[in-house]
């Protein structure tokens, strides 16, 4: 036993085992943290470079309803411009509500809640329809709204005649926002860029149609957008 012992005792360092000095130099190495942040940052782009994307599209849609309308004058141009700060006036509250399925459906989909997951996919589409109600409302009243704030009569008449044009877009709209926050918690990206890009072009062929083939001019440009927004949703569905 005893000279089992003193084996064991002087046993050489190379098969003994890494030593304390090796195990801590492993872990002052700057290179594995480094290399651990360059992992991470490239998920992290990979991530968030489809989402940028795709809200980056949503507002491509209002630059191309002023551009479009920009080259009828320049009183549709501030009409439009007018309509669609108003707009995102209403809707920026319901979009940082949207934000909060971000957590819970990441949190479900992650702790394998399918069940929690669903659940909360339906209530937040279900959410931002009930909030889109207010927000269609008050597109509907645009025109009163922006006399009583100080705008000029006859641009405030044009833009509510923009803003409640938007209404039927509304609803597909939000139902859009909050199934796109579905689809990332389940690192599904791409056929949310695909769709705004195509939503996109149809807008961009839609304007053309309806302001200039078909003449129907300045009331044209929220027809568009809102037929474009309907397609979106339609073909994420």
């Amino acid at each position: 036993n005893e000279g089992q012992q003193t084996i064991a005792v002087h046993m050489p360092a190379d098969e003994a085992g890494p030593s304390a000095a090796a195990v801590d130099a492993g872990r002052d190495d700057p290179a594995q943290p480094e290399s651990s942040l360059k992992a991470e940052a490239s998920q992290l782009g990979t991530l968030a470079f489809p989402i940028m994307t795709v809200s980056m599209l949503q507002f491509l849609m209002v630059m191309v309803d002023m551009g479009m309308v920009g080259r009828l004058g320049t009183q549709e141009l501030a009409a439009s411009a007018l309509a669609n700060t108003f707009f995102n006036c209403l809707q920026h509250p319901v979009v940082g509500c949207a934000t909060a399925l971000d957590t819970l459906l990441a949190t479900a989909w992650g702790a394998g809640q399918h069940a929690a997951f669903g659940q909360w996919a339906k209530a937040g589409v279900l959410t931002l329809l009930l909030l889109g109600v207010p927000v269609a409302g008050a597109l509907l009243v645009a025109e009163p709204l922006l006399v009583g704030i100080g705008q000029d009569k006859r641009l405030a008449a044009l833009a509510g005649a923009f803003a409640w044009r938007l209404v039927p877009g509304v609803f597909p709209h939000f139902a859009f926002i909050a199934m796109t926050k579905y689809l990332p918690a389940q690192s599904i990206l791409a056929p949310a860029v695909w769709i705004a890009l195509l939503a996109n072009g149809i807008n961009l062929f839609l304007n053309w149609l309806l302001i200039y083939a078909l003449g129907l001019g300045f009331t044209g440009a929220p027809v568009a957008t809102s037929l474009s927004r309907w397609t979106q949703f339609l073909c994420l569905l």
